[in-house]
């Protein structure tokens, strides 16, 4: 009873109070130790930013030097690039935004900067669309989100005070005259306020139609028809 007490008090001290227990018999105290010596807690390893790994990355879909003939990656190596990309976002986007916390509050660079983390965000939340160029665009949108928010890591107080460059929604092509640039509509995100749908002047009437508008024209359709 006397030692069952010491055990449960917090003052107890071995040194001063040894237990007494016979031969062979092992303390709670001592079976704890060996417990703890036997199963040391895992020492918690936190993934590095591996600038260079990433940049190579983004330049296997986005790189110039590229010729335009030049196949992009297709079916499961596809697949594993933007697993990867998705991957390089998903470890920078914290990294680039605890960066932005040292900025002034409200100036151009902050918001600059977690302008282009929720951007990051909106890209990891959405999902390949054929009207949006399919597996490879989607893939090719989350390598210029991973370009930006590198440049970013890079340089924190660095903004960009210009408009960006629009993107065709059809052949995934920056658009590099604004008088070739035709509005197309709006993309809503699963959060945040979307982005608009941009595409050349030639390609705007190749672009397929709102797969929302028209699961939400058919489903009318469908209605009326029970009606009737």
């Amino acid at each position: 009873m006397l030692l069952t007490t010491l055990l449960a008090s917090a003052e107890y001290d071995e040194t001063r109070w040894p237990a007494q227990t016979a031969p062979g018999v092992v303390t709670a105290v001592e079976e704890r130790r060996h417990m703890q010596a036997a199963d040391p807690e895992p020492a918690t390893e936190e993934a590095s930013v591996d600038v260079e790994t990433m940049r190579a990355s983004v330049r296997l879909l986005l790189d110039p030097d590229i010729a335009p003939e030049a196949l992009l990656p297709v079916g499961a190596e596809l697949d594993t690039l933007t697993a990867t990309l998705r991957g390089h976002v998903q470890l920078l986007a914290p990294e680039v935004e605890q960066a932005a916390c040292g900025l002034a509050p409200g100036g151009i660079a902050r918001n600059s900067v977690l302008g282009c983390v929720g951007e990051a965000h909106i890209r990891l939340e959405a999902e390949p669309c054929q009207r949006h160029g399919g597996p490879v665009g989607y893939a090719r949108r989350l390598a210029r989100a991973l370009n930006a928010l590198l440049d970013h890591y890079e340089q924190p107080n660095r903004c960009a005070v210009t408009q960006p460059p629009r993107v065709c929604h059809h052949c995934d092509e920056p658009i590099d005259d604004p008088d070739d640039a035709v509005y197309a509509g709006h993309e809503m995100g699963n959060s945040g306020p979307g982005w608009d749908i941009w595409a050349h002047r030639a390609h705007i009437d190749l672009l397929g139609p709102d797969p929302d508008a028209v699961r939400i024209v058919a489903r009318i359709l469908v209605m009326n028809a029970l009606r009737s």
